[in-house]
């Protein structure tokens, strides 16, 4: 299975051409947002913290929230609803972290473009390989 199959957020990084340099040396994301224009480098970081945010936090929560539901009788899930709760809540989250004011999207973005341009003499660059969320 590909990684453009399970999110679709990738699936441009993903159909991007690699060089002949990259495919020898299993270019990483970093390698490829090292070689990407600026512009492009921007998008593929802000597309790929929104996705990072998207499937490991904004998921999982509206899934609990969906499976704590308390409702009986006629408001009771449905199979329907059972089976298509999960694309819900992927539509739900990608609709969330495209939100242009989501300071961890923003902050894991910059953490994405200060990788790929190397370290830099920032007090809120990532600490110790540590990604700094706090500044």
């Amino acid at each position: 299975m590909s990684i453009s199959a399970l999110n679709p957020a990738f699936a441009s990084f993903a159909k991007t051409p690699m060089t002949n340099a990259q495919r020898g040396s299993a270019a990483s994301f970093e390698d490829r947002l090292r070689t990407a224009p600026e512009d492009e480098k921007t998008q593929r970081a802000r597309k790929a913290a929104q996705a990072f945010v998207g499937v490991v936090f904004i998921e999982p929560i509206l899934a609990a929230l969906r499976e704590t539901s308390q409702a009986t009788g006629a408001f009771a899930p449905g199979d329907a609803e059972r089976r298509f709760g999960p694309l819900l809540d992927q539509h739900l989250a990608e609709r969330i972290t495209s939100n242009p004011n989501f300071p961890l999207v923003d902050s894991l973005e910059k953490h994405f473009l200060d990788m790929s341009n190397g370290p830099a003499d920032d007090p809120h660059h990532a600490i110790n390989g540590e990604l700094d969320v706090v500044g």
